[in-house]
């Protein structure tokens, strides 16, 4: 158990990710290299992960590219804390999403 003065000393912080294309076909059309490592990458999560062996490169990407950051980009960043006035805990949340260039220069 954290007491008061250690949770108000805690910043929470979380970052949400995308695909940076709608789908293999897309990025395959578009970036046909990075298409050829998707594929590479796809024979490591399917001889890796049970789950993934029947799937197609085209299922794992929509599944998984954005949890791998050469595939993914940045579109939600936030951060939080708790603070305590008369021992009522407040959160306080600040957001940046939009373009990952936006969210990242906040």
């Amino acid at each position: 158990m954290y007491t008061i003065t250690e949770i108000q000393k805690m910043v929470f912080f979380d970052i949400e990710t995308v695909s940076s294309y709608n789908s293999l076909l897309t990025l395959e059309v578009e970036n046909p290299r990075m298409a050829a490592l998707w594929r590479k990458r796809c024979e490591y999560l399917k001889e890796r992960f049970a789950e993934n062996k029947e799937k197609s490169d085209g299922e794992l990407y929509l599944d998984k590219a954005a949890l791998h950051a050469e595939f993914s980009k940045i579109i939600c960043v936030s951060f939080g804390r708790i603070t305590f006035q008369d021992g009522v805990p407040y959160l306080t949340i600040k957001s940046y999403s939009g373009d990952e260039a936006e969210v990242l220069d906040g």
